[in-house]
């Protein structure tokens, strides 16, 4: 016969159980009835942190922060291929 603990919860195997382990366990369980929802789950994820890495290697990398102000000529440069 098993202790019976007082004021609190049994989780499996009468470990006592924490307020979010039911949420995780839940979460598991939903996860491994839907495999594809997993995977989704890891494409954002994976595309997620890499382009997050990718804004803070450019910002990291970037020239100069003030410019002079004179036009480079791009737009020029763009009317005229248009034309």
């Amino acid at each position: 016969m098993r202790p019976v603990r007082k004021g609190g919860r049994e989780g499996a195997y009468g470990r006592p159980a924490c307020e979010h382990h039911g949420v995780i366990g839940d979460l598991v369980r939903f996860l491994r009835a839907n495999p594809q929802v997993f995977i989704l789950l890891l494409v954002c994820l994976i595309l997620g942190i890499g382009t997050f890495l990718a804004v803070v290697f450019g910002i990291l990398t970037a020239g100069s922060t003030t410019t002079t102000g004179q036009p480079n000529g791009a737009i020029g440069l763009a009317h005229l291929l248009v034309m």
